[in-house]
């Protein structure tokens, strides 16, 4: 009778794994990889080890004429129980693939405004009108997003190739911002450096801006102030799902050097000592 009772509960528990494993495979497939794939944003490699204090994932985001990060990711100080570290070829990498020659009118960002993630968060903050007219972005073929991490610093740049409001279109600008990173006695801030710049491509100090190329810098100087704000302030991230009992992750490390970003986290709630998990990517 006990092992009949022992046989009938594995059955049961392996019936139920079967069905949590089958049910989060299908969420990723469904929520993750599908979007990625149809996007031609699906990394190239993809590596997940552990050890008894730690989960390691390394994610390279680089096709076959593109550049990965040529040397391995800076050690972080302290311990930690989130450590993410992403190099600036990933980033340009992604936007390279998924953004090279999109134009974006009015249709796409409300379809992208729906999806989740940082993708949808972003096109949230960017409107689709301009005083009342539609509004359309049209990205550079080459290298739409470019991002430099370097001294404490990182900077932004997007390169439109053209831009449209209502039925007039105006050339290509490119549209900059540079952040230093500080520590301040609440936590960690990103405060830009100066206001955007917005400049045609090619341009040179002393030049002058045409009429048109004037009234478009006005007009993106608006729209993207509230992307690339003077002063970005990371929250606290929440932790999903059945995990929310468990606190918050309250950053604690945040720098840029040698082309690599690296920002840490630990948990507020007390309890175990941090462990050390790092995610890197390059």
């Amino acid at each position: 009778a006990a092992r009949h009772a022992e046989d009938r509960l594995e059955c049961r528990l392996d019936e139920e794994v079967e069905r949590l494993v089958a049910q989060r495979n299908r969420e990723f497939r469904e929520r993750i990889r599908q979007p990625l794939w149809e996007r031609r944003l699906w990394p190239a490699e993809i590596q997940l080890s552990s050890t008894d204090r730690a989960v390691y994932l390394r994610v390279c985001q680089a096709g076959a004429v593109q550049l990965a990060a040529s040397a391995q990711a800076p050690l972080t100080s302290g311990p930690a129980d989130l450590v993410v570290q992403v190099h600036e070829t990933m980033v340009n990498n992604v936007a390279s693939s998924g953004l090279g020659g999109m134009i974006l009118t009015d249709e796409h960002f409300d379809r992208v405004e729906q999806e989740p993630g940082p993708l949808g968060q972003f096109f949230q903050q960017l409107p689709t009108q301009a005083e009342g007219e539609p509004w359309a972005l049209y990205f550079a073929h080459g290298q739409p997003v470019l991002v430099t991490f370097r001294d404490g610093r990182f900077t932004i740049t997007l390169h439109g190739r053209a831009f449209r409001r209502g039925q007039t279109k105006y050339p290509g600008m490119d549209i900059t911002a540079e952040y230093r990173i500080e520590r301040t006695p609440t936590g960690y801030r990103a405060v830009r450096i100066g206001e955007l710049k917005i400049f045609p491509p090619g341009f040179e100090p002393g030049q002058q801006l045409s009429v048109q190329q004037q009234v478009l810098k006005d007009l993106l100087q608006r729209r993207f102030e509230k992307i690339l704000p003077p002063e970005m302030t990371p929250q606290p991230l929440a932790l999903p799902e059945t995990w929310t009992s468990r606190g918050q992750l309250e950053l604690i490390y945040w720098e840029s050097r040698d082309g690599w970003l690296t920002m840490a986290w630990r948990r507020t709630a007390s309890g175990s000592a941090p462990t050390s998990a790092t995610t890197a990517a390059k």
